[in-house]
């Protein structure tokens, strides 16, 4: 069973939470978005009504669940606004179905380039020997390197990251690896909206190419703000997105113009 959330009326923007999150994540985002936009969101499989429950959590079935989203509420078309791991689920829906999808926003996203992240996604697959709250414990530090912001970020993921089974992370770590979404992008011809906290080290490190492989992307640093941009700059947050969904037309099946 799977609960989808859904406000307002007008063209779709379905957001995709981050690992261990859920539906919330986009809450001030939805509420603001929902007067001019039909806005949607629902939990990843193993976090929702299932979470701590032990499910298969590949690629592959996350896209037939974004997809069961689009078919159970009659939508045809959507935008697409994802955060973090999510960004791999956005992108390969986009590629599958390119018809059904008028843009891409990424806040925090990454994909697989030999960069520091990379290597960290590695060596968390080193340490599933560990017990697994010493795994997550791990996982926590490991991914919040050298950010002002660690202290409370790590606090939070290891809060949520609990409550998850132990088999959902590690399968999704897999998916980090083994998932050449960097050869998707080059196929993406969609709008794309790509946003990184200014404190964001580690997982800007991976998209050190980001406009050879995308040269359409429209790219924004947002100051004082860590990986999970909304939690530190949500105001700034919709005004952008705002701005970047207000350029897009669409005509028929086309997006006609875009910045």
């Amino acid at each position: 069973m799977m609960n989808i959330y859904s406000f307002g009326q007008g063209q779709a923007i379905i957001f995709i939470h981050g690992l261990v999150g859920n539906h919330n994540a986009f809450r001030k985002e939805m509420a603001e978005l929902s007067t001019d936009y039909h806005v949607l969101s629902y939990d990843l499989l193993g976090h929702g009504e299932d979470r701590g429950v032990e499910v298969s959590f590949t690629l592959e079935d996350l896209l037939q669940q974004l997809h069961q989203v689009f078919q159970k509420s009659g939508i045809e078309q959507a935008h697409l606004c994802s955060l973090c791991f999510s960004s791999y689920i956005a992108n390969a829906y986009a590629y599958r179905y390119p018809t059904k999808v008028l843009s891409l926003m990424h806040i925090g996203g990454h994909y697989n380039n030999p960069s520091p992240l990379f290597d960290t996604f590695q060596s968390i697959g080193d340490i599933q020997s560990l017990p697994y709250e010493e795994w997550i414990y791990q996982i926590a530090t490991k991914i919040n390197w050298n950010s002002p912001y660690a202290e409370e970020s790590i606090e939070i993921f290891t809060q949520y990251a609990r409550k998850i089974h132990p088999s959902v992370l590690k399968q999704a770590f897999q998916i980090r690896l083994q998932s050449d979404i960097k050869e998707l992008l080059k196929e993406i011809k969609h709008p794309v909206m790509w946003i990184m906290g200014e404190y964001d080290y580690l997982y800007k490190s991976a998209i050190y190419d980001l406009h050879q492989i995308v040269p359409h992307v429209h790219y924004v640093e947002v100051p004082s703000a860590g990986h999970v941009v909304q939690a530190y700059q949500s105001r700034l947050l919709i005004d952008i997105y705002k701005q970047f969904l207000s350029k897009i037309q669409i005509k028929g099946d086309m997006v006609v113009r875009s910045i």
